[in-house]
């Protein structure tokens, strides 16, 4: 049997109507929106879009091997292992969650400045926490393509 699954058995529909879901992609466009105002106000700049091999790498091969090794490998290892929850109104982060959202933000600095890199921890918990609602890795993809949807355009 897989650690993790691409789609849940039997599921007829492919995007659930719950609310963390529409939290997440929610809080992606807030990401988004976020990171235009803060490029327009304290650098002045004008983004432009460039489209290239490193742009079909960012939407789509990223979020894959990310959200396959980090939710589905490494989460579901941590959540054998490290009990406890950390409670919220309405909800909770597992500690499972938080660690691997800070390994997930970790090994964003070999590639980003330390900012850039800390400012993934929030998108990371919440990838964990569609992960850990839903248990199916797709949905996770689908998320994280929409965050790296909005860092590429904003």
């Amino acid at each position: 049997m897989p650690v993790f699954r691409l789609v849940r058995k039997g599921y007829e529909g492919f995007i659930p109507s719950h609310r963390i879901f529409i939290f997440a992609m929610l809080a992606g466009l807030v990401y988004g929106l976020g990171r235009v105002l803060y490029y327009k106000t304290f650098h002045n700049q004008q983004l432009e879009l460039h489209f290239s091999s490193s742009m079909a790498y960012l939407l789509l091969v990223s979020p894959v091997w990310e959200e396959i090794a980090f939710r589905g490998v490494l989460l579901e290892w941590l959540r054998r292992r490290v009990r406890g929850v950390l409670p919220l109104s309405g909800g909770y982060i597992s500690y499972a969650n938080m660690l691997t959202a800070v390994m997930f933000a970790a090994m964003h600095l070999l590639t980003q400045p330390p900012l850039a890199a800390i400012s993934i921890l929030v998108p990371g918990i919440i990838f964990g926490m569609v992960y850990e609602r839903y248990r199916i890795i797709m949905l996770c993809i689908i998320v994280h393509m929409s965050y790296n949807i909005n860092a590429y355009i904003y």
